[in-house]
């Protein structure tokens, strides 16, 4: 991540003019629509708050399938550096088949790639295409006893509580004390450095620093909004750039991803519950 600044807040990112894009239009077009059709069909579209309710003490095999906290892989090398403070940014506006990655965030294309290229795989080019992506990430040291993420250190989803807008799936990563979920009673908390999909359904929190001593962390979410929800989150300046700077941030990308794609390391989908 950029080392010319000693915190990325708000303004940093917002005002961050220089990056990344990649467009995801052939992997599209390859695909078609069969991904779409599957994922409606088997897994259903976005559960209610109703449904999202009954669904804690029901069989888990009555939730949606491809919901469930579940490891795609490992991402060491997040990158060490300022800390981040900003609220977050979006990377894919609706009606897009391209993510914006800000160079603020320069070491964290790999991980906003593999997931562009996970959701498409469950949404289908339509669907995909459609939704929006906003990227979250905080770095801040953890005092002992204290949560990282203090609005979050609590159970909760982002269903029945309406508190932001409708999330339909979150990619979550962190170097070290990885998001903790609960379900049916049963806690389990994620792997270090890695990228864990999960639904907005499930029970989470962010963890508390159980030491005697300060740690840093470094948290990040890439969140997936539906195409009948707001985007909550400032869009970045790389979607509004010239045509010229636009081609020149593609080719950055491919790239950036041919230099740091083993950053994250596919593993064979691996369900915590």
């Amino acid at each position: 991540m950029s080392t010319l600044v000693t915190t990325i807040d708000t303004s940093v990112l917002s005002n961050d003019e220089d990056g990344f894009i990649v467009s995801y239009e052939d992997e599209a077009r390859l695909l078609g629509n069969n991904a779409e059709n599957q994922y409606r069909t088997a897994h259903g579209r976005l559960l209610s708050d109703q449904s999202a309710q009954k669904a804690y003490g029901e069989p888990l095999a009555k939730m949606r399938e491809f919901a469930r906290p579940t490891v795609l892989g490992y991402t060491p090398g997040i990158g060490d550096g300022p800390e981040i403070t900003a609220s977050g940014i979006v990377i894919k506006n609706k009606n897009s088949l391209e993510i914006a990655v800000p160079q603020s965030f320069a070491d964290l294309l790999p991980i906003a790639d593999y997931t562009a290229r996970d959701l498409l795989g469950l949404y289908g080019p339509e669907g995909f295409e459609k939704a929006a992506i906003q990227l979250v990430v905080q770095r801040t040291v953890m005092e002992p006893n204290e949560a990282h993420r203090k609005p979050f250190a609590g159970w909760h989803d982002h269903m029945s509580e309406r508190k932001v807008a409708a999330i339909d799936l979150v990619y979550a990563f962190s170097d070290v004390l990885p998001t903790e979920f609960k379900i049916n009673g049963q806690e389990k908390t994620t792997a270090p450095e890695s990228l864990t999909r999960f639904g907005a359904e499930f029970l989470h929190r962010s963890p508390t620093n159980k030491g005697d001593s300060p740690l840093q962390r470094t948290w990040g979410g890439l969140i997936v909004i539906p195409h009948d929800s707001p985007n909550i989150l400032a869009i970045n300046q790389i979607s509004k750039a010239s045509e010229d700077a636009k081609t020149e941030f593609r080719a950055r990308a491919a790239e950036g991803l041919r230099d740091f794609g083993s950053r994250v390391k596919p593993i064979a989908p691996e369900p915590l519950f």
